[in-house]
């Protein structure tokens, strides 16, 4: 058994290991890249710098993955998504008042592109960045 697997098999990582070793589970990601997290920090904190760098690999990778998984189900919605419902919002709109008084189309007109401006303009708010080695909060 290599020095590297020995590590990882230690008893403290033993029941994490045997937990997610079995389950292969999209909705396993976060607490995959929480460990993973825990193991790097772990192991830089030992010395052994070669794995934590294998794990700062696993991170970014975990990170990324994490991102697109939760697109994929629709927990995030990308721009382009966001800006469909925001077109499919204002036909809604639309439809409802549509010839129900003088003015109607103008009105929501304005209320289309304030809502295009929105979207256009609106950024991810600003949340305190998490340490890399940190788990979610």
């Amino acid at each position: 058994m290599s020095h590297r697997t020995q590590y990882l098999l230690e008893s403290e990582n033993q029941a994490a290991y045997n937990r997610f070793a079995q389950v292969d589970e999209p909705e396993r990601l976060e607490a995959e890249l929480a460990l993973a997290r825990s193991l790097c920090e772990q192991a830089a904190n030992a010395g052994h710098h070669n794995l934590a760098a294998v794990l700062l690999q696993t991170i970014a990778k975990l990170s990324s993955a994490t991102t697109m998984q939760k697109v994929r189900l629709g927990e995030l919605l990308e721009k382009e998504a966001i800006m469909q419902l925001g077109h499919e919002l204002v036909a809604l709109v639309t439809n409802v008042v549509k010839d129900r008084f003088p003015g109607w189309e103008e009105a929501l007109d304005q209320l289309a592109d304030q809502v295009v401006t929105t979207i256009e303009e609106k950024k991810n708010e600003d949340k305190p960045k998490q340490l890399l080695l940190e788990g979610p909060k």
